[in-house]
């Protein structure tokens, strides 16, 4: 696993945290100095963090995130008073050792050594220093201006390389920083040091984090990594990564055989993509196999025929070969991947990416294959790859693109909520029927399809249903056809209370169709980000007895548009019961400081329509 897949996996790690701070700890200063010589990196790392209280002990827990094959050598691990007197230290032995990756992890060369200096001293000093020394040179410097990213700010950071005067390097580095340089007769050293000091705040819908803070990046010019290669630009790189993926279409001849039983008899090259790729997902599971030059080569096509199992990069790589062998021309996408995608630098042609899927071109048409997942549509491009950047990888041609965006079109949730009439006990049946087609419900659902009821049932309660329903049943996800977006989803439950009673008048008030509280402009810290489009449509039916015997007032039909989006609803009465119909669309968008505060006043809008938007029902006299 590369470097830059190591600070991010640090930074999932260390977020995790919630720490509260009456009295602020806060880093005192963050350094990392590095010198190379030709063949080695060595990077020494040196921290010291005020610990103010017992609370904020987790701002002081130490980390050091290594490959297998790094040396490090703990300098100083201890503990002092605000005055520097010692407390306590402790030494390597004294460190406990985990893999780096955890969850669908088998096998991976990434490792974390954790400690924990405790006393009841408050308020202390931690005082860290190690140093890492490796052959494998991908990144130079990968360098955050911040130790951990807890909501304490970090007052001093400082960058320092040193490198040979005749090794060429490539810099991206913020303007947050002091730049200076210097040189003899065979080094030259650059320093970057910290301005102001960085805190980070965190928000909901906020930038990926490691857009958040200043940073500094430098790689060699030629990579000797793996494959040696000259990296000027995003051509060049793509051919780096080419050559490492050289020479790994090594299918099995029992492989081959299956491949032409499958596909000899099909004429339309689409189709024959399509049972390939369904192939892969019922014969192979993703396991992340990080081994290896960083977990930057993929495992050859062989490995994943004999063990039926791979990492992105290694199913990639035999879902590639399998085209491949009946003539159907397919590239990897290098792609920042997640839900909340970190913005690539595109002037800087380096490795950015944290996962690898595939571009078919078939009769000058481009299909999209995620290989990782087992229940993903054919050329369906998830929450988890769209909207973004991604760097086409084809020899000689290699290039950044830009990904498919969900969009309001290919997108819908659609869900209906029939409500019965009350019992004895003023409880209703409600019915709920749902589709989906794209975007992170179908995503959800879909992969959820065949998992147990009571799995099912706990995923409805926490990402469908906008109230609390007893005695779930009859729970039926269903998607008809695997090869495309869209699945429908019904079940029953029963709702206590839909009432209630004001100054005489009963009242129905249908919950909000989204979450729309978000935080006042004076009060928001990052760029608000909606990288997935929103596009929701709900249809509620209330049956009223004896509804001629009743005044019923309804609001009246509400429209709200925006540039950001749109809202609208209409409450009608028909045979017997109020319906409701309303709809919200809201665009993937990046949103400002500046302009914040008109996105606020559009959700604002919506939800006191929802706070107002009530059913008054009154008896006639």
């Amino acid at each position: 696993m590369s470097k830059l897949n190591f600070n991010l996996l640090l930074i999932t790690f260390l977020t995790s945290f919630q720490v509260s701070f009456a009295q602020q700890s806060k880093v005192l200063s963050y350094d990392e100095e590095v010198f190379f010589d030709g063949k080695k990196l060595r990077t020494t790392y040196t921290q010291k963090v005020l610990v103010s209280k017992k609370s904020d002990h987790e701002v002081g827990d130490l980390f050091i995130l290594y490959s297998l094959g790094e040396d490090i050598v703990i300098h100083d691990a201890s503990i002092t008073d605000v005055k520097g007197n010692k407390i306590r230290s402790i030494k390597r032995k004294d460190f406990k050792k985990t893999n780096a990756v955890m969850g669908s992890v088998f096998h991976d060369d990434t490792y974390l050594l954790c400690a924990q200096l405790k006393t009841n001293q408050y308020p202390h000093i931690v005082n860290f220093s190690y140093t890492i020394t490796t052959r494998n040179i991908l990144y130079l410097a990968n360098w955050f201006a911040t130790l951990d990213y807890h909501e304490v700010p970090t007052l001093k950071s400082t960058l320092k390389v040193t490198y040979p005067l005749d090794f060429p390097i490539n810099v991206s580095a913020d303007e947050q920083f002091e730049f200076s340089e210097s040189s003899d007769s065979e080094f030259k050293t650059l320093i970057w040091k910290l301005k102001d000091e960085v805190k980070y705040v965190e928000e909901k819908n906020s930038p990926n984090i490691r857009n958040s803070f200043p940073s500094v990046s430098i790689v060699p010019e030629t990579y000797s990594y793996g494959v040696t290669s000259k990296v000027t630009n995003w051509k060049e790189y793509g051919d780096w990564v080419y050559l490492l993926n050289s020479g790994l279409d090594d299918l099995t001849e029992e492989e081959k055989i299956k491949i032409h039983q499958l596909t000899d008899s099909i004429d339309d090259p689409k189709e024959k993509v399509k049972v390939l790729y369904n192939y892969m997902q019922d014969h192979t599971r993703y396991i992340n196999v990080a081994l290896g030059i960083g977990g930057l080569k993929p495992h050859p096509a062989s490995y994943v025929c004999k063990n039926k199992y791979g990492d992105c990069k290694a199913l990639t790589n035999y879902m590639h070969s399998m085209l491949n062998e009946i003539g159907i021309s397919s590239y990897p996408i290098d792609v920042f991947a997640g839900d909340n995608p970190y913005e690539i630098d595109t002037t800087f042609p380096a490795q950015q990416f944290n996962h690898v899927f595939l571009g078919v071109v078939v009769e000058n048409d481009t299909i999209f294959l995620e290989n990782t997942s087992k229940t993903a549509p054919f050329n369906y491009l998830g929450t988890f790859t769209q909207n973004r950047k991604g760097l086409w990888v084809e020899k000689g041609k290699s290039k950044l693109i830009d990904l498919p965006t969900l969009t309001r079109e290919n997108t819908e949730d659609s869900i209906s909520y029939i409500f019965s009439l009350p019992n004895e006990e003023q409880v209703r049946e409600v019915n709920i029927n749902l589709t989906s087609s794209g975007g992170d419900l179908f995503e959800m659902l879909n992969h959820y399809s065949d998992a147990g009821s009571e799995k099912q049932e706990k995923i409805l309660r926490k990402h469908v249903l906008p109230f609390e329903l007893s005695d779930i049943d009859n729970i039926q996800i269903k998607n008809e056809d695997r090869n495309t977006a869209f699945i429908t989803a019904s079940f029953k439950g029963d709702y206590s209370k839909l009432e209630r009673e004001i100054a005489g008048f009963e009242v129905i008030t249908p919950p909000s169709i989204i979450n729309t509280k978000i935080e006042k402009p004076s009060e928001r810290f990052n760029p608000y980000i909606i990288n997935v489009v929103i596009h929701k449509k709900e249809h509620f039916e209330f049956p009223l007895e004896n509804i001629e015997k009743l005044t019923v007032e309804l609001p009246e039909d509400y429209h709200l548009q925006s540039k950001y989006g749109e809202y609208k609803d209409h409450f009608y009465i028909k045979e017997g019961k109020v319906y409701l119909d309303r709809s919200i669309y809201v665009k993937p968008v990046g949103i400002s400081l500046e302009d914040y505060p008109e996105f606020y006043n559009f959700y604002k809008a919506i939800n006191k329509r929802s706070k107002q938007s009530s059913i008054i029902i009154k008896q006639q006299t």
